[in-house]
């Protein structure tokens, strides 16, 4: 997905959400989301440790039930 589609869809999704909110805070928001946007850019792009705990799944949890005393 470029980033200007990604934006587009992220500009669409705040203006359906806040509908009732101020224009300033809305700007806010967006600023917000657009510089979130770009980091998570910025982690996928390279190879690093962020960029494999993003991508990662976890194997399995924890066992069910009381844990052993040690």
């Amino acid at each position: 997905m470029s980033p200007k589609t990604a934006l587009h869809l992220l500009y669409g999704a705040q203006y359906q959400e806040h509908s009732g909110t101020s224009l300033q805070h809305l700007l806010v928001l967006l600023t917000v989301k657009r510089q979130k946007l770009a980091w998570f850019e910025h982690v996928i792009r390279y190879h690093s440790l962020c960029k494999i705990v993003l991508q990662s799944t976890p194997e399995r949890g924890r066992r069910r039930g009381r844990q052993k005393k040690s």
